[in-house]
């Protein structure tokens, strides 16, 4: 119950503190000045709905690199949202860089949420890092609320792939490598049994 006083001023009063998204019933009932604390009779009772508010938070559960220049991941949605949670926002930026570039999708109704954030927008040999907030539309305009971030979550993108390219090692100046070592000990050794062979043949026959 709240009491104003008017004085000849227009009856308005901006009721504050009440929850986001909850139906009221309101009336209003006149109060006489003091020493005449009368009440008059009751206006009709009105119904009315609050306009919806900021989400909390998602809550990453994954970042993972995903074949080459893509990245998946895998949120929660907010604890706490009022109505519906109609869009996600997913900001991210490399090591690189200062400000952090945004994509806007689609929310379900799923409370596993997960998208891939593809080529077009990532570029290879990079670190990136993310962070979503949640935003959900309001009953009396056309604004958007905008809630609060996740944590910021990190991920490497490699060259190729979702790892290290290996590059082959090859054998520099004086270095041989055990195969062509083998090799050439094996080569040696015929060719010795080779020259035995010929001197006994020699003096036998």
């Amino acid at each position: 119950e709240d009491i104003k006083t008017f004085d000849g001023q227009k009856p308005l009063f901006v009721l504050s503190g009440l929850v986001p998204y909850t139906q009221y019933k309101v009336w209003v009932v006149p109060v006489g000045v003091a020493g005449n604390a009368a009440t008059g009779e009751a206006s009709e009772n009105i119904l009315q709905t609050t306009d919806t508010a900021e989400p909390s938070a998602p809550f990453i559960t994954n970042v993972t690199c995903y074949e080459t220049q893509k990245i998946y991941i895998e949120w929660k949605r907010p604890k706490t949202f009022y109505k519906t949670v109609d869009y996600y926002y997913i900001y991210y930026k490399s090591g690189e860089e200062s400000i952090y570039r945004d994509v806007q999708i689609q929310a379900n109704a799923d409370d596993d949420q997960r998208f891939f954030l593809e080529k077009d927008n990532l570029d290879v040999m990079k670190n990136y890092c993310l962070k979503i907030c949640a935003g959900t539309k309001s009953t009396k305009s056309n604004q958007v609320y905008k809630g609060e971030f996740s944590e910021e979550m990190c991920v490497d993108l490699p060259e190729v792939g979702c790892s290290e390219v290996n590059v082959p090692k090859v054998a520099i100046g004086g270095e041989l490598s055990a195969g062509m070592i083998v090799g050439a000990v094996a080569a040696l050794l015929f060719l010795l049994l080779a020259i035995l062979g010929f001197v006994i043949w020699r003096r036998y026959c």
